[in-house]
């Protein structure tokens, strides 16, 4: 057994002093051709043989971190998510600031010479309730005895006609509206060709009743209809405040009689700002 032992230790020694030597010839042989510029053709021949495999490796592995990474990037990318929509929810809040500091200072402006108009002096006052009592057309306002408010002051816009005070309170106070039923003016067509004259009546609704009007009066869809100043003592409506304009005519059930209504200048629905004559 020991020849046989020594004969395989032998041919080891043989083989891996042959794969050293092959080794060193390899290696001189690479230096001597990329000294003078020449390919090796023993690399080349291992590159080309060995990079298909390692090119789908790569592949492979490209495939697996597309496939796999958002369970690793997934907590930065809900992060960064949370960051955007905060910071878009603070630039949309920003500008629905900026849209409304616009849309009021347009209206300012619009009110502005209105308010300093000299003929009769005006008080500004802010809407703070719509419609507080269901049964009857009236807002609050933000002016009451302390400011100079009576019973009986007409409050306008710079568009038209609003109503008058009806009760008064230290701070603030109520205005019973046009289209309150209970509301009249005396009013007239300010169509130079017509001045017919009548009464504007609230029916409850968003319109207003023109009646009283002379059966030959001259009056057509369109017209403006504005305060007539007329009443006497009652008639709290100074002359020539718009009220509004005819948007429909037609006959009565008798036929013997006209159905005149108005629709008022003002959106009373909509009102901020108001003012009241004194």
């Amino acid at each position: 057994m020991l020849p046989i032992d020594r004969e395989s230790q032998r041919r080891r020694l043989i083989a891996v002093a042959s794969c050293i030597i092959i080794g060193i010839l390899l290696g001189v042989w690479h230096n001597y051709q990329t000294s003078r510029g020449r390919s090796d053709i023993i690399t080349n021949t291992i590159r080309t043989v060995t990079t298909p495999f390692a090119n789908a490796i790569s592949a492979t592995g490209g495939w697996i971190a597309r496939q796999t990474g958002w369970i690793f990037a997934g907590k930065g990318v809900a992060e960064e998510n949370a960051r955007l929509k905060r910071e878009n929810g603070a630039l949309l809040e920003q500008a629905n600031a900026n849209r409304e500091a616009i849309i009021a200072n347009d209206r300012l402006r619009k009110q502005l010479g209105f308010a300093n108009d000299p003929k009769q002096p005006r008080l500004a006052a802010e809407v703070v309730s719509r419609h507080p009592f269901p049964k009857f057309e009236t807002i609050i306002i933000s002016r009451g005895s302390r400011d100079g408010v009576d019973i009986h002051n007409v409050v306008v816009s710079a568009e038209g006609l609003i109503g008058q005070v009806y009760d008064v309170s230290s701070t603030t106070s109520a205005v019973l509206l046009i289209t309150d039923t209970g509301a009249a003016v005396g009013a007239m067509v300010q169509r130079a060709e017509s001045r017919a004259v009548g009464v504007v009546k609230g029916n409850g609704s968003a319109s207003l009743n023109l009646n009283y009007l002379a059966k030959d009066a001259d009056v057509k869809v369109g017209d403006e209809i504005i305060t007539s100043g007329m009443g006497g003592p009652l008639g709290v409506f100074p002359k020539g405040i718009v009220i509004g304009s005819i948007s429909h005519i037609k006959s009565d059930a008798s036929g013997s009689d006209r159905i005149i209504t108005v629709k008022p200048a003002v959106a009373l629905d909509h009102l901020e700002e108001v003012f009241i004559l004194r």
